[in-house]
């Protein structure tokens, strides 16, 4: 795959949650949540993705774990416990 097609892939699959972000922020007539904090929030979900990311790689070439293993069983766990480490800071 070329790096142009990735990109073109990775910023279509962004869409569908920028479009609903914007209308989270639109709805929210209170302004509870502040721009910077969702931005903060967005950039280390992101962070939190590569860290899975990075950390499922790390066990598959370590272990020899198929990717259907640890795609299907391991990494939903892990990147899910990474992104909840921000709501926990938080609270």
């Amino acid at each position: 795959m070329h790096i142009p097609d990735l990109l073109i892939r990775f910023l279509v699959s962004l869409l569908p949650v920028l479009l609903f972000l914007v209308a989270l922020v639109y709805l929210d007539s209170y302004k509870l949540v502040h721009f910077r904090s969702l931005a903060m929030a967005i950039v280390l979900g992101c962070a939190a993705a590569l860290c899975g990311l990075i950390l499922n790689d790390s066990v598959m070439s370590g272990s020899g774990i198929e990717r259907v293993v640890v795609s299907r069983y391991i990494a939903p766990p892990v990147e899910e416990f990474l992104k909840a480490l921000w709501v926990v800071w938080v609270i």
